[in-house]
C-alpha cells in the first residue's frame, strides 16, 4: 500500500488531495459502474454524487483495499467484491 501511495504522490508532485482522488477514481472505476448498473436498481437507493470529499475518498479506498486483501480466491469474481463493498459502504 505504501508503494501504491508513493507512486500516486509522485505522479502529482506530492499533492495528497489530487493523489487521493486519482487513486480513488482508478481503484473504484469498475465498482462504481457496477454499483450504478446493478446495486442501485436492486436497492432503490439514490445515486451518490461523483464528487466526494477527501475523507469519503480515503474511507472508500481503505474499505476497497481491506476487502481486496481478505477476498483470497474470490478476487477472480469481481462481482462479489463489488457486492461486498456496496453492502459495507
Amino acid at each position: 500500500v505504501e508503494v501504491l501511495w508513493s507512486s500516486f504522490c509522485a505522479r502529482h508532485a506530492g499533492d495528497a488531495s489530487i493523489s487521493l482522488r486519482d487513486l480513488w477514481s482508478q481503484l473504484l472505476r469498475t465498482l462504481l459502474d457496477w454499483r450504478r448498473q446493478v446495486w442501485l436498481p436492486l436497492t432503490g437507493e439514490p445515486e451518490k454524487p461523483q464528487f466526494v470529499s477527501d475523507d469519503e475518498a480515503l474511507q472508500d479506498v481503505c474499505l476497497f483495499l481491506l476487502l481486496w486483501g481478505e477476498l483470497g480466491n474470490l478476487r477472480f469474481c469481481p462481482e462479489m467484491h463489488c457486492f461486498l463493498f456496496s453492502a459495507a459502504g
